[in-house]
């Protein structure tokens, strides 16, 4: 059973990620007065110019992405990084295929799409890593943004490194 808030009868949802009370009253909906979040990091395993660099990601939102309706969640950012347009091979942290995601890479947006194949949990940090070949010049790193659209819409936010 769920339990019981003030006198009316309303069930609780603070068992949900980062729910309030006033998520617990009928048709409430997330997002109107505290915006839903996606939030990461981001790494690399090379510095090196031109080499082969695995880059990995790690994020979490505070709502499910779902995957019906499909959710994209989009990085965008990777100035300078070579990869072929078109589907790219994600790996999870121990370096299988990633369960939740298939991506494809936007070079022309310097941007990965990782679309939702299986529903996240709020409040999870999920690992996606893929490989790029670094510029062959030398640069600062470049500002990532992330988002999503589709099923679940989160606002851009930075993506620290």
């Amino acid at each position: 059973a769920w339990p019981v808030v003030g006198g009316g009868g309303v069930a609780s949802v603070r068992s949900l990620y980062g729910a309030t009370d006033v998520e617990s009253q009928p048709l409430q909906v997330r997002g109107l007065s505290r915006p839903w979040t996606l939030a990461g990091t981001a790494s690399q395993s090379s510095a090196v110019p031109g080499a082969r660099n695995t880059l990995t990601l790690v994020f979490r939102s505070d709502v499910p992405l779902t995957a019906s309706p499909a959710t994209t969640v989009y990085v965008t950012g990777f100035t300078g990084a070579v990869a072929s347009d078109g589907t790219v091979t994600v790996r999870d942290e121990n370096g299988q295929a990633s369960g939740f995601f298939s991506a494809s890479w936007l070079g022309a947006r310097a941007q990965l799409a990782l679309t939702v194949t299986s529903q996240t949990a709020p409040g999870t940090n999920y690992t996606v890593q893929f490989d790029v070949t670094n510029p062959g010049l030398p640069q600062v790193s470049p500002a990532l943004t992330i988002e999503s659209s589709g099923g679940v819409t989160v606002q851009r936010s930075a993506l620290a490194s």
